[in-house]
Parts: C-alpha cells; sequence; structure tokens
C-alpha cells in the first residue's frame, strides 16, 4: 500500500492538544505538588522541566555576552 505520511514528528495534529505553565517554585517538589493539582483526566501526560537563566552559565556567560544580551533586549523592548 501506499504509504503514510504525516506532517512533523508527532501524531495527527488533531489528536495533539497541548499548553504550559511557568511556576516560580522554590523545589522540584513543590512543582510535583503544584502538578498533581493539574485538572487532567487518566492518561494525561506533564512533564515538568527546569526554567534556566542566565546565572546557570556560570563563567560561560562573558561579560561581552552579558553587554550584548542587554543590548538584545533593549532593543525588543524599545
Amino acid at each position: 500500500g501506499a504509504p503514510k505520511v504525516e506532517a512533523g514528528p508527532f501524531g495527527p495534529a488533531s489528536d495533539q492538544i497541548a499548553g504550559f505553565w511557568l511556576w516560580d517554585v522554590r523545589s522540584l517538589d513543590e512543582a510535583v505538588e503544584w502538578a498533581s493539582r493539574a485538572p487532567f483526566g487518566s492518561g494525561g501526560t506533564l512533564e515538568l522541566r527546569p526554567l534556566i537563566s542566565a546565572e546557570d552559565f556560570g563563567e560561560a556567560f562573558t561579560p561581552e555576552l552579558q553587554q550584548q544580551e542587554q543590548r538584545l533586549r533593549a532593543q525588543l523592548e524599545g
């Protein structure tokens, strides 16, 4: 038979329901506590990921890169 062609690495778009929340929490345990309150039925999946900040890059985030970031932020914020 003919091959089945789908757009993207996931299933059909009609089967995908996605979104995201950003939580400012102190720990992974606190994030899990909040996630346990999520209004999902059985079979839903929730993936927790930490957000990173400039400080997370340590010494790799050089003063030159910091200045570049500040310039770009200023341009974006107008």
